[in-house]
């Protein structure tokens, strides 16, 4: 540590240095002792001549202006009336010991020193008082300038420490994770062990995760059968932990207990345990940590919330089951665009009719996330509830284009298919409608393809839909598949993926089965870039299971 000298020097050479000066002015002894509070109590730094080894002596105290909980004094013989007492080797001369301990092994803080005022007159008669106040006011400034650096690595190394809980808890959001990770960022870098309590849903604390720098003990704290599991769940420490209002210490176990709160209510605790738990400076940086982890806590949940609310939504958005159809095959494929999104503007639905037809509806609504998903519902309850009363679907579709115009400011592109019953040779006449939706692909079992449909007229744009229906012919082993432009806009760069992109994939696919087309064709879309998808993806695959004539 450098002195404030500028020389660079560490403080018990400078403080060697400083006492040996003093010593050879003094014609005595002189040693400094302080303590730096980091539990190894008084210590010398530096040492100047031999102290008298004879017992009995008065020894003389100087305080050193240290800032609490520093403290320190300079030591030496104490003068009496007759005069200076002479130093051990009779010489009255000080040397230096550079190492800073005591040359004869004899400490000069022993019971029998007493406090006195170093101030006086040495050997000779010479007055020694002002040269001990700028001794010990030079050795004060450098051991407070130790103490201000000190200080100021320590809070430089909490700063970097919490900054590092900050963020990895910043990117957890998983309850069970940032559950698992809280424990594991205070052991060891703050205490031996630490158990995390949680709240269940009625409010009852229990021991989510533990760490402790011992796996065994670890496993010995989660265990009802072993002493340390029993202290950790026994109900004085669960009232503990339920009733905190602050950090406390509690005795069963001897731990430290801090309540985790999160937009003011209570979401757990921390108890801590192991050597240094109640001081003070690591009481504080474990009230951070405890604050930090009770926001990743309660954020993580909301977004477990948030995913448990989205996959409710979404299986009311999309059908159960798939129907079961005589010779027709069906593959679905939903990707809801974003990292946490599972609803979103796609839908899908496959409706039987009275007479035992099919019509396959895949529907896009402007918009993603929850509020594209609440128009989604309406649109597909609506055309399920039209098409099964009977209704023809070109009827159908304009009851719907007024309902989404009158209830919703959002506009639909939608296809549909109408499956027949097998004509002669087992072809399936599929008739299909475009409402402003991407033209569906037509892949013959060899492997040909080509887009279908007429283009028409988006639902909730005009007050009439303009839908051209056409009709073809899934011969055996043929394939219909409809898509969202989730799928033809996955881009990498400035190149889309695009309807040559699906062409080519369901050129690929032809021979499989209609979910594996669904499944392929969304997975080589994905694969087209690294990036997230930016729309939600939905495919609907239908083929034609019957055996192709030899």
């Amino acid at each position: 540590m450098p002195s404030p000298d500028g020389t660079g020097r560490p403080i018990p050479a400078f403080a060697t240095q400083l006492l040996a000066a003093l010593g050879r002015y003094t014609g005595t002894w002189v040693s400094a002792v302080v303590d730096r509070d980091d539990g190894r109590g008084p210590t010398t730094i530096a040492t100047a001549g031999r102290p008298a080894t004879v017992s009995g002596k008065p020894v003389a105290e100087t305080p050193l202006a240290l800032t609490v909980p520093w403290t320190g004094v300079l030591r030496m013989p104490a003068t009496g009336p007759a005069g200076a007492q002479p130093d051990a080797t009779g010489t009255g001369a000080a040397a230096a010991d550079a190492t800073g301990t005591d040359p004869a092994g004899t400490d000069p803080t022993g019971a029998d020193a007493t406090r006195a005022d170093a101030a006086g007159t040495g050997t000779g008669g010479i007055d020694t008082s002002a040269p001990v106040r700028l001794t010990a006011q030079r050795l004060a400034t450098a051991l407070e300038y130790e103490r201000l650096r000190q200080a100021d690595l320590r809070r430089q190394s909490w700063l970097t420490y919490l900054l590092e809980v900050g963020d990895l808890l910043a990117h957890s959001i998983d309850t069970q994770l940032t559950e698992a990770l809280i424990p594991r960022l205070v052991v060891p870098r703050l205490v031996e062990w630490c158990a995390l309590y949680t709240l269940d849903g009625k409010g009852v604390p229990r021991i989510a995760t533990v760490a402790h720098t011992d796996e065994a003990a670890a496993a010995n704290m989660l265990s009802p059968q072993h002493a340390f599991g029993k202290r950790l769940n026994s109900r004085q420490m669960l009232d503990t932990v339920l009733d905190a209002t602050g950090a406390v210490v509690t005795g069963v176990p001897d731990c430290l207990v801090i309540p985790m709160r999160a937009h003011g209510q209570r979401v757990g605790a921390l108890a801590l345990g192991g050597p240094g738990i109640a001081d003070a400076e690591s009481v504080s940086i474990a009230e951070e940590v405890a604050r930090r982890g009770a926001a990743a806590l309660d954020n993580a949940r909301v977004h477990d919330e948030r995913r448990h609310i989205s996959h409710t939504l979404q299986q009311a958005l999309l059908p159960p089951t798939l129907p079961v159809v005589a010779g027709l095959g069906i593959g679905t494929s939903y990707l809801p665009a974003g990292q946490y999104n599972q609803v979103g503007g796609d839908m899908y639905d496959l409706i039987t009719l009275p007479g035992g037809d099919c019509v396959a509806v895949i529907g896009d609504v402007a918009g993603k996330g929850v509020q594209a998903a609440t128009v989604t519902g309406i649109v597909r309850e609506v055309l399920r509830v039209l098409l099964i009363e009977g209704k023809p679907v070109t009827e159908a579709l304009d009851a719907l284009n007024e309902t989404i115009r009158s209830r919703c400011q959002r506009y639909c592109t939608m296809a549909l298919a109408h499956v027949q019953a097998p004509t002669v040779g087992d072809a399936l006449p599929v008739t299909v409608y475009l409402a402003g939706h991407d033209q569906p692909v037509l892949v013959r079992r060899h492997g040909e393809v080509q887009p279908v449909g007429v283009w028409g007229t988006a639902l909730g744009v005009l007050p009439r839909v303009h839908c051209v229906p056409e009709t073809v012919l899934l011969r055996p082993g043929d394939s219909l598949i409809m898509f969202t432009d989730g799928v033809t806009e996955r881009r990498d760069g400035d190149e889309f993926f695009g309807l040559e992109g699906v062409c080519e994939s369901a050129a690929q696919l032809a021979a499989h089965p209609a979910d594996v087309i669904a499944q392929g064709l969304a997975t080589l879309a994905l694969d087209y870039a690294a990036e997230e998808p930016r729309d939600d993806i939905t495919i609907v695959a239908l083929r034609n299971d019957a055996r192709p004539a030899a």
